[in-house]
């Protein structure tokens, strides 16, 4: 699975709307559940801005899933892509 995720670079994935919209939407949590919200939300051509109070965002895919099954580079070319 690490494989595959190490294949597919976050550039190449589609935003299906870039920024079609005057709205302007935060995101209060940068967990699993924040970063779909904006991801989804971007592909819809939202501009999000997401908000964490902790040191870097990920919630506990960073800090509760060891390495060796989240490497810690795939996870923040995602929260980089957004």
């Amino acid at each position: 699975m690490v494989d595959t995720a190490e294949r597919i670079e976050p550039q190449k994935m589609v935003r299906e709307n870039p920024h079609c919209h005057d709205m302007k939407i935060a995101v209060i949590g940068a967990g699993p559940a924040g970063l779909s919200c904006a991801y989804f939300l971007r592909r819809m051509g939202y501009p999000v801005t997401v908000f964490e109070k902790q040191q870097r965002p990920g919630g506990m895919m960073a800090f509760a899933i060891p390495e060796y099954r989240l490497p810690r580079k795939i996870l923040q070319e995602e929260i980089d892509w957004l």
